[in-house]
């Protein structure tokens, strides 16, 4: 049965995914490319998830190949030209070691866990072993980061390769968020119960919803009674949550939420407009700071920009001064991309390095805006997916094996968090900022 989309309250699902009529959710978004379904899901701002399925209803294989699954590569660039994925945030500096020489990465679990679960081929959906464990059927769906496909099929097994992929473009970090919580006292803790499912922040909403926690006077009313999810922006920072209410103008105050485990307990921290905004506040203009100076030692700056990072603390506007980024860039400036390549592969069973066969793919793109008077940097505008009819495996294939296998393996942790977090249950937070496609 191939695969179908339908369409309910503005969000998208697929039917033929499993046996039966079961609908597969997609995203909020959704377009086919080629043989793909793809979908994205923008109730965060941050991070976005993107959602692939393949039909395989035509597909033809050589003799041998029986698993079929998406892998994912990911190349930032600043204006074109590719950087490091430690020039854009420290917080991928662990990429680096699954890095090709044009800067491209394996988007996968860090090198020491790979090696340890001796995964030959980085299908995304093994991402999911730092969540569900390693025992685990990954032919059946659904999974935390997609599932695999048996050619041939099976009963009960999934019909197709799917991938569930968090997409995160935040500069700020989780150290920057404790820090800023540790100069505040919670707000509420809220104890969780042993048979409670929901989401943390789900846990904070309804708790503040229904009780009057920031005031003595018992007749006010409680601080989200009337502050729909709708009117909130959320994004995922580490172990964080942060939920930005309505202000007068635009935001208001931010309440951040966490947990903690002794005893089991949800935190939340209401914090002022003016301290987020100096927590964010010169993030953005650093890594362009970066940036350039990456560019100026790899001699890629252009005339152009040299001259508008000399003349930079003249500008008066927005931050200017020396908190101004060494680039004067409007919104509408896409400079900073980040470049995926999604794939689907087909391996033999217990394949070697570099055996397995591009199948098919798309290509697209996540695009960064910056703002000089707010001094954010935001993911608001994908580039549309296009089919990819060729692919060339050998220099990913040989990145991830030399980054499995390197004795630096042990110093690189990547945050799982980067793949857990797209199991989030997503309420509707629509202030934040949505997509637009390009």
């Amino acid at each position: 049965m191939p695969l179908t989309r339908i369409e309910r309250n503005g969000r998208f699902y697929l039917t033929g995914v499993v046996d039966g009529s079961a609908e597969v959710y997609l995203g909020t978004r959704s377009l086919p490319v080629g043989n793909h379904w793809v979908g994205f899901d923008d109730d965060f701002s941050n991070p976005l998830v993107m959602r692939a399925f393949y039909d395989p209803t035509h597909l033809s294989l050589p003799s041998g190949y029986e698993t079929v699954g998406y892998q994912q590569f990911v190349q930032f660039t600043y204006d074109g030209v590719p950087i490091p994925p430690s020039v854009f945030s420290p917080r991928m500096t662990a990429r680096e070691l699954y890095t090709t020489e044009d800067q491209t990465f394996v988007d996968f679990m860090d090198p020491g866990d790979a090696e340890f679960q001796r995964l030959e081929v980085p299908f995304y959906a093994y991402n999911a072993i730092l969540l569900e464990g390693p025992f685990q059927d990954w032919y059946l769906h659904p999974h935390t980061n997609g599932s695999l496909y048996r050619v041939g099929g099976g009963t009960g097994l999934s019909r197709c390769p799917s991938i569930v992929a968090e997409v995160s473009a935040d500069l700020l970090e989780a150290a920057d968020v404790t820090a800023l919580v540790a100069r505040h006292e919670a707000l509420v803790e809220i104890p969780i119960r042993p048979d409670d499912t929901r989401e943390p922040y789900r846990i904070a909403i309804d708790h503040l919803t229904a009780r009057n926690v920031d005031s003595d006077d018992e007749d006010d009313a409680p601080l989200l009674e009337d502050v729909p999810t709708s009117a909130m922006s959320a994004k995922v920072v580490g172990d964080y949550v942060l939920l930005t209410l309505p202000g007068e103008e635009q935001f208001g105050p931010t309440l951040v939420i966490t947990t903690d485990l002794r005893p089991r307990r949800v935190v939340v921290y209401l914090i002022a407009e003016c301290d987020m905004a100096a927590t964010t506040a010169n993030v953005a203009s650093a890594a362009l700071w970066r940036i350039f100076e990456y560019l100026k030692d790899e001699d890629a700056l252009t005339g152009t920009q040299l001259f508008q990072a000399m003349t930079t603390h003249q500008r008066r506007r927005g931050r200017g001064g020396l908190n101004a980024p060494p680039f004067p860039l409007k919104p509408t400036d896409y400079k900073i991309e980040m470049r995926y390549t999604t794939i689907v592969a087909a391996a033999k069973t217990r394949m070697r390095r570099g055996g397995e066969r591009f199948v098919s793919g798309f290509t697209w793109s996540v695009l960064l805006s910056y703002d000089e008077d707010t001094g954010l940097m935001e993911c608001s505008t994908i580039r549309r997916p296009k089919e990819l009819t060729r692919f060339a495996p050998a220099p990913t294939s040989r990145a991830y094996f030399d980054g499995r296998t390197s004795p630096l393996r042990s110093r690189y942790a990547i945050d799982i968090g980067d793949f857990t977090r797209a199991a989030m249950l997503r309420d509707d937070f629509a202030a934040g900022t949505k997509l637009t496609f390009l």
